[in-house]
């Protein structure tokens, strides 16, 4: 199973566990009303549709990394997932924006030292 896939099934079995179960800070997982992989958006690895609002969702970068990530402008990783989420902010409605997240999802071994 890739880690796209293992990061969608954390959030699903907090899903199914409803209001017992945070999975982000002021969302539990009765909040959210869809799970989509490999969704047509700027950040698509997973997509979480939350509450009834429309547009609002967490975008979830996931990808599975063996060294550690650079936080600078010159790592390629760094780079391209700031501007992807730069991107996604920009298409969301106005209204979906604040309550909206944009989270990057990697392994502990990226961490580094």
């Amino acid at each position: 199973m890739n880690y796209e896939a293992r990061v969608a099934a954390f959030i699903a079995v907090k899903m199914l566990a409803g209001d017992h179960c945070a999975v982000w800070d002021e969302i539990n997982g009765s909040e959210i009303t869809a799970i989509t992989l490999q969704a047509p958006e700027s950040v698509d690895d997973v997509v979480v549709g939350l509450g009834g609002d429309t547009g609002v969702c967490a975008f979830i970068s996931a990808k599975e990394r063996v060294g550690s990530i650079a936080l600078t402008e010159r790592s390629p990783a760094f780079a391209e997932t700031v501007n992807a989420f730069v991107r996604q902010f920009q298409k969301l409605p106005e209204a979906a924006r604040a309550k909206s997240r944009l989270v990057w999802a990697v392994p502990s071994s990226a961490a580094g030292p």
